[in-house]
Parts: structure tokens; sequence; C-alpha cells
């Protein structure tokens, strides 16, 4: 039995990141390029990943960190979320109304798209998104359109219950919960009646074979919503290396051979969500190597518990109140933030 795997360009693309910015083949993450590139130049993904951020003065901007200097190398000293829209769009970040034209007017193709709608951003940026929506989706065909293919990529509670009381458009969207523990999209996020297609984690969750149990029993439960005409959809971020791709791949096909309560080859949808779409396309879909066995996985039992028990280790940390406890104005949080610049 084979796997349905499917690509998701990460950010839209990351694969000419590591160019020098003034390089002419240079595509910037998050950018209109790296949208066009992977769904119409190369043709490469089903599915494209992006952030979005909150401005000054309430407008919604495509950029992962809340500082340019990473992407846009500006050493700007003011974050992404006390600038307005107009200075922003002048350092050629992408408004959100850029990519909703783009995307009814020029892309000439229906792609799946997640908004990744990060915690550390206000939850008033979904009272703004909707009206943005609203405001240039002009017809109901346009409506009908971002419905269909927009989802929504939510990290906690708070963001599925704002969204179920503060808007209408926004709950008829499809989403994602973006985790990193299966136990807390489960327990925590799902609600009946809210179109949650499935969730996103990293690749390191899906090498243990708990969380396989968890995600199993959760579906036997939930079969009247997904099956085979409406698979469960599980997103897996971020897999740029071929060896970690083919780990996450064997794991979770002997996970779904010993398991008898589900059909996991027809009722899972994989989205490999990567920095290098045309890479990982030609390799996982065009020549489709993982399922014709044209492969060797090269790990070794101490590389994989090595990799675990350091995952582990880094996601008690982020879910332990300890992280975000706060002395004098700092945190443990804001430290990991002003690195990322998150």
């Amino acid at each position: 039995m084979s796997l349905n795997l499917s690509i998701m360009g990460h950010r839209g693309n990351k694969q000419f990141c590591d160019l020098d910015l003034n390089d002419p083949a240079f595509i910037r993450e998050n950018s209109m390029e790296s949208f066009n590139y992977t769904l119409v130049v190369s043709d490469s993904s089903e599915f494209i990943e992006t952030d979005l951020r909150l401005t000054k003065d309430k407008r919604i901007v495509i950029i992962h960190d809340n500082v340019l200097l990473r992407c846009y190398g500006i050493d700007h000293k003011t974050t992404v979320d006390q600038m307005n829209l107009s200075e922003l769009v002048s350092y050629g970040v992408p408004s959100f109304e850029q990519f909703v034209k783009w995307y009814l007017n020029d892309l000439k193709k229906e792609s799946k798209v997640v908004l990744d709608i990060k915690s550390v951003v206000p939850l008033e940026l979904m009272t703004y998104l909707e009206k943005e929506i609203l405001n240039f989706a002009t017809d109901i065909k346009d409506l009908e359109l971002i419905q269909k293919n927009f989802i929504l990529g939510l990290w906690t509670a708070q963001q599925v219950e704002f969204i179920s009381q503060s808007t209408q458009f926004l709950q008829k969207l499809s989403k994602i919960n973006i985790t990193l523990s299966p136990t807390t999209f489960t327990k925590s996020i799902y609600k009946n009646n809210s179109n949650f297609i499935g969730c996103s984690v990293h690749y390191l969750t899906l090498w243990q074979n708990s969380n396989f149990k968890i995600l199993f029993d959760f579906l036997s439960k939930h079969k009247d919503v997904f099956n085979e005409d409406n698979p469960f959809l599980l997103t897996i971020w971020t897999l740029n290396e071929k060896d970690n791709i083919l780990q996450t791949l064997e794991c979770i096909k002997k996970n779904i051979m010993n398991n008898s309560s589900i059909d996991g080859f027809k009722v899972i949808k994989i989205a490999l969500c990567t920095d290098n779409p045309e890479l990982m396309n030609k390799m996982f879909i065009v020549d489709d190597i993982f399922n014709k066995k044209q492969f060797e996985i090269k790990k070794t039992s101490f590389e994989i518990y090595k990799n675990i028990v350091f995952f582990n280790i880094i996601s008690y940390a982020l879910y332990s109140k300890w992280f975000t406890y706060n002395i004098c104005g700092y945190s443990l949080l804001g430290l990991v933030r002003k690195i990322t610049g998150m």
C-alpha cells in the first residue's frame, strides 16, 4: 500500500534564501515571487504555507519575523507590529491585500493556502483578517474560492475560541492545529463542527510510536468526519533533508500497518512542508521514491534516539509554565523571541 503524499511550500519557497540578497537568483521567503515560483514557475506544490502579522495601523502583512533584519537585511529599530503598512510595503514586505488579489486575479489555478497565525500575534489579527478578506474578495465566487482553499493554521485553544465567538466568515474556513503534540490537538484544540481538517506536527513527533496511538485512537473515534472521502490532513514540518523524510515516512507506514482500527493509507493525507518544494516534489511525488521503495534509510538507532530525546526536552520546556514566567519584565520566552526575531 502507498502513502498519500503531497508537498507544501514552507513560507512559499526558501530554496533560494541562502543566496546573497543582491544575487539575481535570490528569492525571499514569504514574497510574492516565492509563491509564484512554487505554484506557477515550478508547479511543485499542492499547498503553500505563509505567516501573518498585524501592523500598527491594523493591516495584515506577510512576514514570519517581527523584525526585518533576517529577511530584508534592514536593521530597523522598530518591530513589524509597531510599523505602519505603507512603510513595510516600501521595504518590500507584501501585504495580505496584495496576496489575495494575486491569488484571485493572477494565479489562474486553485491551490491550497495555509495561513499560519502564530500564538505570539494578537487575537485581534483574526478580526482584521476577516475584514480584509471581505473587502478584497469582491464577489460571491471569490469568497467561495477562498472558503474552499484557504486554511487557518492555529496554535492555541484561545484562537479557536476567538474565531467561534468573534468572527463569522473565518468560522467557515478549514483549520489545522500546528502543534508539537498530538495530545494537545486531540484533547485541547479539536472541536466538533469547527472545520478542523487535520493537524501539523514536527517530524520528530512521528518518530515516536506513542504519538501514533493517540492519533489513531482519535481517527477511529471520528470516522464519521475523517474517512476515505474526507482524509485527515497530517502536515509535517519542516522537512528539508532526504534522510529525515524517509525515516519519518517509514515510521508512519510501519505504524499504519500495525494498526487495525483505521486504514491509514486511505484515511490520512500527508503534506510534506519543506523549504525546497521543487526538489521534494521531484523525489517524493514525480519519482515517488518512498512508495516505490527506491531508497535506503541511513539513520542509525543512536541518531534517532538522540534526536527524540533532544526534541522531547525542547517540547517540555516550551509547554512548561516557567518558560513564560516573568521576572522584572524578562522571561525565557521573551529571550527566545528576541533571538529568533519572532
